[in-house]
């Protein structure tokens, strides 16, 4: 993410059983990790999870999926996520394509 205050939006089901889900962020500047969403098991298959946050500052989001505890039951993840950040002023000028 470049620019701080940027939204992301999150939704995903499972097919087949409950998967364990957790979102981490790391600080550009610093390499600082921080906790969005401790890694927990949630029951994925019976309804959607969703949800969304506010990004602080410049850094990496790390979304997260392990169904390591479910060695024999394999598991169909669908997901969708989505950002919203504000449009900065761009830094080139406009350019007349009017034909001569």
């Amino acid at each position: 993410m470049e620019i701080p205050g940027s939204v992301i939006s999150f939704s995903f089901d499972t097919k087949f059983g409950d998967i364990s889900f957790g979102i981490t962020f790391v600080a550009a500047e610093d390499g600082e990790i921080e906790t969005v969403i401790d890694m927990n098991r949630v029951r994925s298959d019976l309804e959607t999870i969703a949800g969304t946050f506010e990004v602080p500052r410049e850094g990496v989001v790390h979304f997260s999926w392990d169904n390591s505890f479910s060695w024999l039951t394999a598991k169909v993840l669908g997901y969708t996520i989505s950002l919203q950040q504000e449009v900065r002023e761009s830094r080139f000028r406009s350019v007349d394509l009017t034909p001569l």
